[in-house]
This record gives structure tokens, sequence and C-alpha cells, in this order.
């Protein structure tokens, strides 16, 4: 086949042709890829400027990306910042309540009266005396050496924020006695009606009561010695962990003890009350026989409140003491005043105690409640405290302490409370306060009654299998696995009773209530005899020793004395 000639003309149209195929190719290739440079050969200024871009644009999302980490990770710190704001609005709602009971007890006060003889090595002096008295909540047996210590509640909420929550109905032979003394109703069903009031208040259950291993030996000792124990209701939340009870004297740490401040003072406060704490109130006044209000001071501040209804409520110690600044109340104020008298005895177990761990008062035993005639005792543990324990234990020397205390975590410690049967008075010092007189050597049933709560307690920490016994005399009565108990029992019988120390947590009768004004301050309603207006709301009304713990009596008694201040109105 011979050659084709192309012309000139046809070799530029194919050439044309070729060029416009390949522009066509580049033209898909960009559509293809979105780039309008995708190589180096097509334009390499713009392709490596296309490239860095790329780069960078790359290098942006990964901040983005940290960014988005961050933002979700600032979310999640708000999430928890705002928990963390919930806990401590919680906290705070507990801490309020904390803050209100600034001082658990009362401060201890100091002897009025010097111990003739007393040296460095020897407090117990060498004369005896009658008259000894201390300020305020301090009382003296009125013999050199013998002595009992009062605690009670000086806060907003009294003594059911300190207290340890053991809640007991008053014994059906104590209403007796309380209506032949002029309280009307107080042995029928009207009393019942004001306790169930006061039970549902105070949610008292016995649910929420955990033995600790305190309470645990009690009840092995008083099994081994045939003796009853009960399971002791409380006004605490069922979701109450006993872990934080140690420390319940102090004010509870969860929140969960149902004092007033949950109840009585919180409906107060709902319906408009308010309240003046620290507010130390000096006299009544009053206009001849009808109270006009009160006069008191704050601090530096003095306070005036005008009022035609007052209620005395200050305690069994400082009710009377009011009184008397007032002049009012008629001869029996600081009278009758009774102080359950409570003994404590501690054994020492071959086993960890730990006995300030736990609920503090969560069995009882009240078979000796009657064992002499109509006094006797009731027995259950207590919490250990170191500084109280070191306080009431006799001392020898700084070695022998050490080497005792260091048993602590061994020991257990249970106490009596005592219904006494004599009684004491309050009377005003020279600057006006509250002065107190008791001694269970003025009664020898009082004392019979504390040498058989000693024996006693003492027996049933041998039956608990203890290895070593001790009182809190002033002289030491220490017994040792392996000495004859049966001599133990006989040194406690014998011990006089300036050597005995003991504590009261309950003081009562002070003011009582009753139909004759020549020994009750208040009639049977709870008015004052020679007063009008001027109304005992507390445990100083009492006519008598209630001979258990009496919280809920004070608040029953509270909740009849209100009804008739109302039908008086």
């Amino acid at each position: 086949m011979s050659g084709i000639v192309l012309s000139s003309s046809v070799r530029q149209n194919l050439l044309s042709l070729q060029s416009t195929a390949s522009l066509l190719a580049t033209t898909q290739n960009d559509l293809s890829t979105g780039n309008k440079v995708n190589s180096a050969l097509d334009n390499p200024t713009n392709y490596f400027t296309a490239q860095s871009l790329n780069n960078r644009a790359g290098d942006i999302n990964n901040l983005l990306d940290g960014i988005g980490n961050g933002v979700q990770v600032l979310q999640a710190a708000n999430t928890g910042l705002t928990s963390l704001q919930s806990l401590i609005s919680s906290a705070q709602s507990i801490a309020n309540q904390a803050l209100q009971t600034t001082v658990g007890y009362s401060t201890l006060s100091h002897v009025s009266t010097t111990i003739a003889g007393a040296t460095s090595s020897n407090l117990l002096g060498t004369t005896t005396f009658n008259s000894a008295v201390a300020n305020s909540n301090i009382l003296y047996s009125g013999l050199a050496g013998g002595a009992t210590a009062a605690v009670a509640g000086s806060t907003l909420g009294g003594g059911t924020v300190i207290n340890s929550m053991a809640c007991r109905p008053l014994p059906d032979d104590v209403r007796a006695d309380w209506a032949a003394a002029g309280l009307e109703g107080v042995d029928g069903s009207e009393w019942d009606g004001y306790f169930d009031t006061v039970w549902t208040a105070l949610g008292a259950n016995s649910e929420a009561t955990v033995y600790n291993r305190n309470a645990e030996v009690l009840i092995e000792g008083l099994t081994a010695s045939g003796l009853e124990h009960h399971r002791i209701p409380r006004n605490a939340e069922l979701f109450d962990d006993p872990t934080y009870c140690g420390y319940c004297n102090a004010g509870c740490q969860q929140g969960c003890k149902r004092s007033v401040l949950k109840n009585y003072l919180q409906d107060a406060a709902d319906s408009g009350a308010r309240f003046l704490v620290d507010c130390f109130v000096e006299k009544i006044t009053t206009d001849g026989r009808q109270a006009t209000g009160v006069k008191g001071r704050v601090g530096e501040t003095e306070v005036t409140v005008e009022a035609p209804t007052v209620v005395v409520a200050c305690g069994g110690i400082e009710s009377p003491a009011l009184l008397l600044r007032s002049e009012i109340g008629g001869p029996a104020v600081g009278k009758n005043l009774r102080v359950h008298p409570s003994y404590m005895i501690t054994g020492v177990y071959d086993e960890p105690v730990e006995a300030w761990n736990g609920q503090l008062i969560t069995v009882m035993s009240f078979d000796f409640q009657h064992c002499l005639g109509d006094s006797g005792f009731y027995i259950s543990p207590l919490g250990l405290s170191p500084a109280t324990w070191a306080g009431q234990s006799p001392w020898t020397d700084g070695e022998e302490m050490r080497r005792h205390f260091l048993k602590f975590p061994s020991m257990a410690s249970w106490h009596s409370i005592t219904h006494d049967h004599g009684s004491g008075q309050v009377v005003l010092g020279e600057d006006g306060r509250a002065l107190v007189r008791w001694s269970m050597a003025d009664d020898e049933l009082d004392r019979e009654v504390a040498i058989r709560a000693h024996t006693e307690l003492a027996r049933v920490h041998h039956a608990a299998g203890a290895a070593e016994i001790f009182t809190f005399h002033w002289t030491p009565h220490h017994w040792r696995r392996g000495e004859d108990f049966d001599a133990y029992i006989e040194q406690l019988e014998a011990a006089p009773a300036e050597e005995y120390t003991a504590y009261s947590a309950h003081q009562m009768g002070s003011c009582r209530m009753g139909s004759s004004p020549a020994d009750a301050v208040a009639d049977g309603r709870g008015e004052l005899h020679d007063t009008r207006g001027v109304w005992v709301g507390d445990a100083s009304a009492f006519p008598t020793a209630t001979g258990v713990n009496p919280m809920v009596s004070i608040m029953v008694l509270a909740e009849r004395t209100a009804d008739q201040i109302l039908a008086a109105a």
C-alpha cells in the first residue's frame, strides 16, 4: 500500500483533535477529583501551595478535635461541680444543726470551800464539813471527798440535742404517785394520749437500735447472772449508722437524732416563733400576782420581753434559780431536788471491746429497779470517753495511770442509774447564780442503793468473764482475776459514803407540782401557786423522781401543761 500523504491542513486538524482530547482528559480528571491542580506538572506553584494548605487544614481539624474533647471534659467537670454543690448544700444543712449545739454540756464550776488538810498526794483532806457547795452544775456530798458531777444541756433544744436518746415511758407506780400529789388524769387515758403524741413526734423505735461490743458483753454478763435485758427504743432515724454514734453526747454527726430541733421547735419556727439563743434570763417581772414578762441579757445587751404568760423551762437547776431571783414561787422553790445519781464500774476483758464505738445506751436491765422498797436502779452500758474516764479514776501516780490507761481498748463500762429517795436543794450564791446542795450521806436508803449498785454491777462483770474490775471511788477498789471475789464485794460494801463519786444527767423536782403551796411550787396544772401567768414546763415540775430516763416524761408533761395554758387563757 502506498504511503498516505497528509496535507498540512489535515495534519494541523489531527494535532488539534489530539490536544482537545488531552484537554478533555485533564478536565475530566479535574472534575472527578475536585482539584484544579492534580500534579506538579499541571502547575508546580499552585500544586505545592495547595498541598501546604491541605496539611494546615488537617492540623486545624486535629486542633478542633482537641477543643471538642476539652469541651467534653469541662462539661464533665461542670457536672461534678454541680454534684459537689449539692453535697455542700446537704452538709450545710447538717452543719446548721450542729452550729445550734454550740455547747454540749454546761461548764464545770469551781469549789467554793477549801478542804482542810488536803495535800498533793491526798486530796481528801482531814476535815468533814456540811456546807460545801459549788457553782451551777457540780454537786458535793457534804463530806470531804465524795462528789457528784451534774451535766445538763445548755443549747437550743436542751438535753434532747446531746442525750443518749433512751426513750422510756413513765412507770405506772410513779404515775399513781403524781396523781395522788394533785396532777389529775396522769394515771389515766389523758396521759396516754399525750404520750402517743410525743412518741410519734420523736419517731421512737427499736429498729434503729444496734448493740455494740460493750452492750454485747453486758448482755453476756446479765444472761450468765440469770438477769433479764431489754432492747431500748431511741428517737433515731432508721438510717442511723452506728459508726458515727460514739460521740452522740456531743451532738449527732449524721443529723439523724430526732431532737426537738426536728419537731417541736421546727413547728414553732414554721409558725412564726423567734428564738433568742445564749440569753441569760435574770428575772421574771410581775405586777402584783400577775406575770408581765422577763428581763435578761445576751452578752452585754439587756433584753426585755413583755408577756402575760411566762413558761419556765431552764432545767432542774436553773429553773428554781430563776424563780428565786424573781422572788416568786413560794417556800418550796429549790427544794426536793432529785438527781438520779449514776455509778460507773468498769471491767477489763481479754479481748478488745472498744466501748467508745457504736451506739451508747441500747440495752437495759430492770431487775433491781425496786430492790430496796420503792428505790433501786437499772443497769445500762455507757459510752467510754478517755477524758471522762481519766477524770473520774482514782489517782495513784503517773506510771500506774499510764499502765492502766493502756488497757482502755479492752474496757467495758456500764453504769447504774438510781432512783434516789432523798433530795437536795438549789439555792442562790452571792452572785445570784445557782448553787446545788445534795448529799448521799443525808439519806441512808440512797447509800444502801449506791452500795447495791456497785456490788451488783461488779457481779455482772465477774459473770461476763472480766479479768479486772474497778470502780471510781476516791481510793482504788480494784479486783484482778485470781483474787478473792467475795472479799472484793465485802470491800465495796464497806466503802464509806465520802469515797463515792457519781454523776447526774437528770435533775428534777426542784419546782415541783402539787396541790399544797407549802411543799409545791406549781399547782396540779403547772401554774405557780402564788403568781398567775407563770408556768413550769420542764423536769423541775416533777413531783418525784421518775426512776427512768426522763426525756419522754418531760415532753409528755409539757404537752399536758400546754393544754392547761390554753384552757386558762
